[in-house]
């Protein structure tokens, strides 16, 4: 049901969802008089927010990863894995701020810091993974061959700059999956 609605979607619906979800987390960021943990509100605010995104990027990219020419390989597993990933991390940052930490970090050091920076590089790994798994596969179905960066940089650059890119975007994936609509 949802992967149908982020993939037929209108640009200006999936752009009110991304913005629903900001302001979402903003006002769980600043309700502070509502909630006993500050710090809580403020890492599940971060958590609420990339919702609205996170949710498009999967569903239009598990979309079409189905629709792929067969001469482009992309892992798909990896996708999941790295989807699954960003999940848990953020999870664990949002525990890590409001259960974790009761000293001054500027005192000493958790050792909880240690195990969470490997994990934050494989996060940031992760991030640029699913942004350039989305961008090659939307390019290569629209070219019905395997794109080369330079023919899907620019998507990436407007993934990430979500809410403009959004409108660029989402026309293109309604386009592809009103074809099959059609042809189907």
């Amino acid at each position: 049901m949802f992967k149908k609605y982020f993939v037929e979607a209108e640009s200006w619906k999936v752009f009110a969802i991304s913005v629903g979800f900001f302001i979402s987390g903003l006002l769980a960021k600043y309700s502070i008089g509502l909630c006993t943990f500050v710090t809580f509100t403020s890492s599940s605010a971060i958590l609420i927010t990339s919702l609205g995104i996170g949710s498009w990027i999967y569903f239009v990219g598990i979309s079409l990863y189905s629709k792929l020419p067969s001469s482009v390989k992309l892992s798909y597993r990896l996708f999941v894995i790295n989807i699954v990933f960003i999940i848990l991390y953020l999870v664990l940052q949002v525990l890590r701020y409001s259960v974790f930490i009761n000293h001054d970090p500027a005192i000493d050091i958790n050792p909880l810091d240690l195990i969470i920076l490997p994990l934050y590089f494989y996060f940031i790994y992760a991030l640029v993974y699913i942004i350039y798994f989305v961008s090659k596969a939307l390019v290569s179905i629209e070219k019905n061959s395997e794109a080369t960066f330079g023919k899907y940089v620019g998507l990436i650059f407007l993934i990430v700059l979500f809410p403009i890119g959004i409108w660029y975007i989402q026309p293109r994936v309604r386009a592809i999956f009103s074809k099959t609509i059609i042809a189907g």
